[in-house]
């Protein structure tokens, strides 16, 4: 939504959450409060958040994220080239990514206390 284009390689330090996410989706509504809560606690000592918008039209992600406060970068996959570079076939589904390697896939809605966790697991190890 920044117009900026964002690699995985610029983050290899970094823990990175890679959220795919459609406004329409129940789930995913319920679990970006938590996200964005735990962007906010951990963004300074090096966690990025990366949220995937399934191809929907601008104005109804803008209006989304609007509701939502969310501060942490929304990409556009308009067609869904990396959905199927990730094989993501439900909403929500989110990698936890650590020094470019895949750790944890959370297919479904997560929890704040699963997502602090998992964070928490990946920051400090």
């Amino acid at each position: 939504m920044d117009g900026k284009i964002y690699n995985l390689s610029d983050y290899s330090n970094n823990v990175v959450i890679l959220n795919f996410w459609g406004t329409f989706c129940p789930p995913c509504r319920n679990e970006m409060p938590a996200i964005e809560a735990q962007y906010n606690k951990w963004k300074d000592k090096g966690l990025v958040v990366l949220g995937i918008n399934l191809g929907e039209a601008e104005v109804t992600v803008q209006g989304f994220v609007n509701q939502y406060g969310l501060t942490f970068p929304i990409l556009y996959d308009p067609n869904l080239q990396i959905r199927d570079r990730y094989r993501v076939t439900q909403y929500p589904t989110t990698f936890f990514i650590k020094k470019g390697k895949i750790e944890i896939v959370q297919i479904g809605q997560m929890q704040e206390s699963f997502l602090e966790n998992a964070i928490q697991s990946l920051m400090t190890e």
